[in-house]
Order: C-alpha cells, then structure tokens, then sequence
C-alpha cells in the first residue's frame, strides 16, 4: 500500500521534471527528501519507477505505467479534500441517504 500522498507527489514531479534537484525545487523540498520519497514508493509498490542515468532519471517500463494513474489518484485526492472543505461550512447538517436530516 502508498504509504504518503507525498511520496506519489514527489514520483510524478520527478518523471515530469527529470531530476531530483528539479523536482525538489518545484516542490519546496530538499533532494535528499524526494529521493526518501520516491525509494518509499518502490518499496511500497515493488518496482523500479526511474533508471538512474547520470544526473537525469528515466522512467522504467514501470514507471511509465504508473505515472499516469498516479496523477489520476492525487486528482481524486484533491478532489476528496474540496468537498470535505465544502462539508466544514455546515458540519452538523447531515442527511440520511433518503435526505432526511438526523
């Protein structure tokens, strides 16, 4: 199982960015971070997500196939956030599945 919502963070801002030090710049935090981040997501998934070629990293096969439903899950993360914010506006307000208040 994904351990961090940031670790799927990190994994996509490196496939986009190529780098880690372009990847921790994009998200505020320090290389040594995103790269913790994006071993965590190997060990939780079990792949190989990048192939380290010098200073740059390419996505493995894994990888590739990975990304796309990884920004797929952050979407619906952020989705999930949005209506839980709308929910606070009136927390106490709730409704059965029938609509009847309770």
């Amino acid at each position: 199982m994904i351990s961090s919502v940031r670790h799927l963070t990190s994994f996509i801002a490196v496939a986009e960015t190529g780098t880690i030090a372009e990847a921790a710049a994009t998200l505020n935090y320090s290389p040594s971070t995103i790269v913790l981040h994006v071993q965590a997501l190997e060990r939780d998934l079990e792949v190989r997500l990048f192939e380290r070629c010098g200073r740059t990293l390419d996505l493995t096969t894994a990888g590739q196939r990975l990304v796309v439903p990884a920004r797929l899950s952050l979407l619906s993360i952020e989705v999930l956030q949005d209506i839980a914010r709308s929910c606070h506006a009136n927390p106490l307000r709730r409704r059965t599945a029938d609509g009847q208040r309770w």
